[in-house]
């Protein structure tokens, strides 16, 4: 009877869990939104070697980026990470989202090919509608809560964060770095 017990306070917990987590997911999104329709926010844009690791910038095949974050009264709302490889035509975005100054979302994607074009003035033209790769992080409490990942990514544009054990050691490291460089003067 005492395990009978304990077995359904277990599954009780658990149901707990996945409902809240859910609401959590659902509330990260809204925040998304809203962070994406705000109007007028201060832009600061680091090019290539700004930001990069070096070994990506210098390989043969000529890796470049650009990382812009989004401000609003000097708090940050959003990261944006471009970058890419130019021979091999593969193209990586990564978009970071803060509330209250704290890592909410991170969206993962990756094109590669002559379906995802970039003219002279860093415009990216999509021909392809579904990334080869597409991640989704939400987080909570510094804490990864839920992902969703299709595909496999090609390239890492910066190596040093990726000695991490775990992809939420990843991104929290790139966050925090990126965060940095944007916030310096």
């Amino acid at each position: 009877m005492k395990q009978l017990l304990l077995t359904n306070c277990l599954i009780l917990m658990m149901f707990a869990a996945v409902a809240q987590n859910k609401e959590r997911i659902n509330d990260i999104e809204q925040k998304c939104k809203i962070i994406n329709l705000a109007p007028a926010y201060q832009i600061k844009t680091l090019e290539g070697a700004d930001f990069l690791d070096s070994a990506f910038i210098n390989q043969p095949n000529e890796g470049y980026g650009k990382l812009t974050g989004y401000f609003r009264n000097d708090t940050l709302f959003k990261i944006r990470e471009f970058y890419g490889i130019k021979k091999l035509e593969i193209i990586g975005i990564t978009e970071y989202y803060y509330w209250e100054n704290k890592l909410i979302f991170v969206h993962e994607t990756e094109n590669s090919g002559p379906d995802v074009l970039m003219d002279s003035s860093g415009t990216i033209d999509y021909r392809v509608k579904v990334p080869e790769f597409e991640g989704l992080y939400y987080f909570f409490s510094d804490m990864l809560i839920y992902k969703l990942v299709e595909g496999e990514q090609a390239i890492l544009p910066n190596e040093k964060f990726f000695d991490s054990q775990s992809k939420e050691g990843q991104l929290l490291s790139s966050s925090g770095t990126n965060i940095s460089l944007l916030k310096k003067e």
